[in-house]
């Protein structure tokens, strides 16, 4: 059989022809000029790949960042008095914990954005629980609750000096009723639009209290 090409010898080893092994083929021959060529494109390639993770870097930053505005709110109504929480919306908790659950972040961060573009606004965030087990507990539990969604605030970056926390207990129910439902209503977290600190739960003012020169 015919030989349609010759091999090379590489690094000074001879190799025997196909021929002599009763086989035809053809032989691609590689030169000292196809390595230059081989380095670039493994060159052009880790180049592009590294454009990609800069460019992934920067996107993550600048998000991180940013934390987008929200402009429409979809959780929350803005009133004269309080940032109510619209229907069936509710900053939940691990039950008898402080912990935060996942859907209560997205919420957090609406009153975030109002805080943002109101920066003259304080918020006062009130912890509630229902009447259910010991009075005392239920005031703990709600107290470390507010607590921990005045830190989320405060770690997103509104300052302090416009936040103050509190826990209600079960002394400040919106339904006077013992049912399930009731009590679901009734454990919640309260966002009221603070004018002074001389407020009791649920945004009432004490006027015994002394008037906050400092609130605005």
């Amino acid at each position: 059989m015919r030989i349609s090409s010759v091999l090379v010898a590489v690094l000074g080893l001879a190799v025997a022809p196909l021929g002599a092994l009763g086989c035809s083929a053809t032989v691609e021959v590689k030169t000292a000029s196809d390595a230059p060529k081989k380095k670039a494109k493994k060159k052009k390639v880790k180049g592009e790949a590294k454009k990609v993770q800069a460019e992934k870097d920067t996107r993550v930053a600048e998000m991180a960042k940013a934390k987008v505005k929200v402009r429409d709110y979809r959780f929350i109504t803005p009133k004269e008095d309080e940032l109510d929480l619209n229907t069936g919306v509710a900053i939940n908790f691990a039950t008898g914990k402080d912990t935060l659950t996942d859907d209560s972040y997205e919420i957090l961060y609406e009153i975030w954005s109002f805080m943002e573009d109101n920066p003259t606004t304080r918020i006062r965030v009130e912890g509630n629980t229902d009447d259910t087990g010991d009075y005392n507990q239920n005031l703990d539990l709600s107290a470390r609750r507010a607590w921990r969604v005045y830190d989320f605030l405060a770690e997103t970056g509104i300052d302090v000096s416009r936040l103050d926390a509190v826990g209600c207990g079960p002394d400040n129910p919106v339904i006077m009723d013992t049912s399930a439902d009731a009590r679901a209503l009734n454990r919640r977290v309260d966002f009221i639009i603070m004018k002074d600190t001389s407020l009791t739960c649920g945004g009432v003012y004490d006027p015994a209290a002394p008037e906050d020169e400092g609130a605005m």
